[in-house]
């Protein structure tokens, strides 16, 4: 597949902006080479505008060099050469992530939010039926108050609505005692014992709750998100920096390399009159390993070539 893409990207070079068709296909060690100069490049630039957000990352990602940043950056920019929206997909993380409203409408916030709300909700209910199974039962000392601060934990999470609600509920203690619980106890009243098992279980998930939020006050948390989300702003320019300079370093020696070639090559075949100006020269198009295909390669081969289904294979 790799000759077919250098076929349409040479049939369709005058689609492609500065391309020569006389281009020739990095071999590994020019790929290597280039970009640790685009490596090298990216940095005394990223210097040179003495971003303090920039500084942060260094101070993060560089304990004696800068080969951690650059591993990370190196990483993300790879990720996005397999993408079918290589130039968008960026800007669509960007979006996601970075310009979201706030903290509260991260996705997995809010999924947070749901789940701990539908959980403490499942809890109030199973409370509720539990009691009045027990009504007339013989119950222990302070089985009330123990029960209701069952509520004291169990209420608060179920009414939650946001994340700043469940940092109220973790940071204000039950009004009332459970006390200490005494095996005699729980021999004397099954019902009691039921409690016992049942609060167990409150607790764990309370806990569990608790640990999701850390440490940190619900401002501080705000706080560490707005710094996180500054970081993760800084790598997508830095990475779209990459991308911008390993391509001048390419196409200053017209050079592409694999993904350039996939990128093209999709492009080439969005313009109709090409795209069956190909499909009429092949009949069949031999993927060798279309397990370890990517989907942009995947999408082009389905509409370049006439067979009509796209999961045919040869055993």
């Amino acid at each position: 597949i790799d000759s077919f893409c250098r076929s349409v990207v040479k049939d369709g070079f005058e689609l492609i902006e500065g391309l020569s068709p006389s281009f020739g296909v990095c071999d590994e060690v020019t790929t290597l080479v280039l970009k640790e100069k685009t490596s090298e490049l990216l940095l005394k630039q990223w210097e040179e505008k003495d971003d303090p957000t920039y500084l942060r990352l260094l101070d993060i990602f560089s304990l004696r060099d800068d080969d951690n940043l650059i591993d990370l950056i190196s990483t993300l920019y790879n990720h996005i050469t397999v993408q079918v929206n290589r130039g968008g997909w960026l800007d669509n993380v960007y979006a996601h992530y970075v310009d979201e409203k706030g903290f509260e409408e991260i996705g997995a916030v809010k999924r947070f939010v749901k789940e701990t709300r539908e959980t403490f909700s499942e809890f109030a209910q199973k409370l509720n039926r539990f009691l009045i199974d027990v009504e007339g039962a013989e119950k222990p000392n302070h089985f009330g108050e123990r029960c209701e601060y069952l509520r004291d934990i169990i209420l608060p999470l179920s009414q939650t609505t946001s994340a700043k609600d469940i940092y109220k509920c973790i940071s204000t203690p039950p009004t009332h005692k459970w006390g200490t619980v005494y095996t005699k106890e729980k021999d004397e009243y099954p019902c009691f014992k039921t409690l016992v098992e049942y609060k167990e279980e409150v607790v764990k998930c309370y806990e569990k709750v608790k640990e999701a939020c850390g440490t940190l006050s619900y401002e501080d948390a705000l706080s560490d998100h707005a710094e996180t989300m500054k970081l993760l702003g800084c790598i997508i320019e830095m990475t779209k920096d990459y991308d911008k300079i390993f391509s001048e370093l390419k196409r200053k020696d017209n050079l592409l390399d694999f993904a350039d070639m996939d990128y093209f090559a999709s492009i080439v075949l969005q313009n109709i009159e090409k795209k069956e100006e190909i499909k009429s020269r092949f009949d069949y198009l031999f993927i060798d390993e279309y397990q370890d295909t990517t989907v942009t390669r995947c999408n082009y081969a389905n509409v370049s070539i006439k067979c009509s289904d796209p999961f045919r294979d040869i055993a």
